[in-house]
């Protein structure tokens, strides 16, 4: 999947939002670099050089860290009243991570976005094929997406332990970008670790390019059984591979994905990519 204009419209109002009036000369610079970005690109590979230079700038490696420490304390407290006793009921708490308005202070906006999504249906639901890839499946690679969305998909993943004979390894970005995943942010998760072998992918990108992988998670991509990857930026990157093991799941969130998938912005999705 391509950048588009409205994707990199929609690059600059993140980096402006985040930097919330202040640094109006960073946001000059990236605001020209934007202008400049590759089209032939998937949006994710095309933020990673963006947000090279606001760390860059800001001389912080990872200006996101508080953002991500919250909405992972926030995960942690309310991933605690959900349960999942149908594979389905798993996968819509998963995606749960995907829903939820972390900057919200409002305890009645979160209640409302879990029971929707909950009782929300897939506008493309592969479950079916996801059910009989387990039950053939010896491992997973699971490509993780946002700060926060460990525990929510700790309970997809202790339903299927419980449920399946299966390895499970949890694969997070190589290094701060946005709100992204990594080693660093999950390391007091330990019932996580105590489930899946959990790994540093190596990816810069908010979204897995197996190219910018490192050989271990490159190894893990090309042996495993089942591929299931978290988020919409790993949808962009991966919806060129046609593979009966890739297995998306995600809630579109933009025009762009809305149009390319040809489902209605904020609909759920899991799909089995061939």
């Amino acid at each position: 999947m391509n950048l588009k204009n409205e994707c990199k419209i929609c690059l600059y109002h993140q980096i402006k939002r985040f930097l919330n009036g202040k640094n109006e000369e960073i946001l000059d610079v990236i605001k020209n670099k934007i202008e400049k970005l590759d089209t032939n690109l998937p949006p994710p590979q095309a933020a990673i050089k963006i947000y090279e230079i606001l760390a860059k700038n800001l001389k912080c490696d990872d200006p996101y860290k508080q953002i991500k420490q919250d909405s992972i304390n926030l995960a942690k407290i309310i991933s605690k009243t959900l349960r999942a006793n149908t594979l389905s009921q798993a996968l819509k708490a998963s995606v749960i991570g995907n829903a939820i308005d972390y900057g919200s202070q409002n305890s009645e906006d979160i209640q409302y976005a879990l029971q929707k999504t909950m009782n929300e249906e897939f506008a493309i639901n592969d479950i079916d094929k996801f059910k009989n890839a387990l039950l053939r499946a010896k491992n997973i690679l699971f490509i993780a997406d946002n700060a926060g969305e460990n525990y929510f998909d700790e309970i997809l993943l202790r339903f299927i332990k419980q449920h399946y004979d299966i390895t499970i390894t949890y694969a997070v970005r190589g290094k701060p970008i946005i709100n992204d995943l990594t080693l660093n942010d999950i390391k007091e998760h330990k019932s996580l670790f105590e489930i899946c072998n959990v790994i540093d992918s190596g990816v810069p990108s908010p979204g897995f390019i197996y190219d910018f992988a490192n050989d271990e998670a490159k190894k893990y991509f090309d042996n495993a059984s089942i591929i299931f990857a978290k988020g919409m930026g790993n949808f962009e990157c991966l919806e060129s591979i046609k593979d009966k093991r890739l297995f998306l799941l995600f809630k579109i969130k933009c025009s762009v994905v809305s149009e390319f998938t040809g489902q209605i912005q904020n609909k759920l999705i899991f799909l089995n990519n061939y």
